[in-house]
């Protein structure tokens, strides 16, 4: 399995790659950030999640993806981002983000 410090580039889920989606500017407001290892920090916020290098101001990678809630699993090196969708963004397979649709009813 591929770690998640190792990823680089960009990825996006499926329904923002086929509207057209240019990019964003920002990160919007912090969800949760930690320490994945001695030397990486692993960000979540309402415009997705980015893997830094401690001291570094440039992402190693980012998922980009609204969410109004995100978690990490450091087992599975998997990170779930909700808001209308639940979106798990997985390390081995980067480009293939699972989604799973929300709904509008009451719970």
């Amino acid at each position: 399995m591929q770690a998640i410090v190792d990823l680089r580039g960009t990825f996006l889920p499926p329904e923002l790659r086929q509207g057209g989606y240019l990019g964003r500017v920002g990160r919007g407001t912090l969800l949760s950030a930690r320490a994945i290892s001695p030397s990486h920090c692993l960000i979540l916020a309402t415009g997705g999640a980015a893997c830094f290098e401690w001291g570094s101001q440039t992402p190693l990678w980012e998922f980009e993806c609204p969410a109004s809630a995100a978690a990490f699993d450091p087992a599975s090196g998997r990170i779930a981002l909700a808001q209308e969708h639940l979106t798990l963004f997985d390390a081995a397979h980067p480009d293939q983000p699972l989604q799973l649709p929300g709904h509008d009813g009451e719970t």
